[in-house]
């Protein structure tokens, strides 16, 4: 889907929101009169729609939030096996 946004706040969001806009992907815009105004324009130019829909899809990456979590699931589970045996010999060796 086509992004409305309105005054991205600084930091992440602002550089994603130009991120998307710089692609053709979204609109950014600076106050709600500006934003209404380019949603009526929008839905008057339904070709406008469908070029920004393309857009994103061209840019999207379905699932890539469930690629992050498991990239660090792994990681964790990569550094736990690897940390894990010198836990144990710890405990077993530590004096009460």
């Amino acid at each position: 889907m086509p992004l409305f946004l309105v005054r991205p706040q600084p930091g992440q969001e602002r550089e994603n929101a130009c991120y998307f806009a710089k692609q053709g992907a979204a609109i950014v815009a600076r106050h709600e009169l500006e934003l209404a105004e380019q949603l009526m324009e929008a839905y008057a130019r339904p070709e406008r729609l469908s070029a920004m829909q393309a857009r994103m899809e061209h840019i999207a990456r379905p699932y890539a939030a469930e690629r992050i979590a498991d990239d660090v699931m792994q990681r964790m589970a990569t550094e736990c096996v690897l940390t894990l045996p010198r836990c144990e010999w710890n405990l077993r060796h530590t004096a009460v």
